[in-house]
């Protein structure tokens, strides 16, 4: 049987995405953190990820995305390790393959079934765009 890595992830950024060139400037990445909310938990955890992005769609992150915006990251995890202060430290992290923009928690309300609407402003600019 082959191996399959594969993991998609729904939630929301931390912090501002982090963008550079790579070291020899071919390529543009961005590190994110996102929290992903595990709906079957009784103790309402919350799983941080970190998630690296690369190419068009890390300028995309960059230009585009802030801290608290909506987002599903499809992708591949991956084993770091780095020795930091002195010790050795091993994490996982996802490799995004597809990074698509659900939106912004601060352009959406709730409505009283806890269902998350729009704003106004939104609906007006999503009716000028068509």
């Amino acid at each position: 049987m082959s191996n399959f890595n594969r993991i998609t992830l729904v939630g929301n950024l931390t912090a501002d995405p982090e963008c550079s060139e790579s070291k020899e400037g071919s390529q543009t990445y961005c590190k994110m953190r996102m929290a992903v909310n595990n709906p079957r938990s009784k103790n309402n955890e919350t799983l941080y990820v970190g998630v690296k992005v690369f190419g068009v769609q890390a300028t995309n992150c960059g230009n585009h995305l802030k801290k608290g915006s909506s987002l599903l990251v499809d992708g591949r995890l991956v084993a770091q390790e780095a020795e930091i202060e002195g010790k050795q430290v091993k994490w996982m992290e996802v490799i995004a393959n597809d990074v698509r923009f659900l939106g912004s928690r601060s352009n959406k309300t709730s409505d009283s079934a806890g269902f998350e609407t729009a704003s106004s402003e939104q609906e007006d600019a999503e009716k000028l765009a068509f």
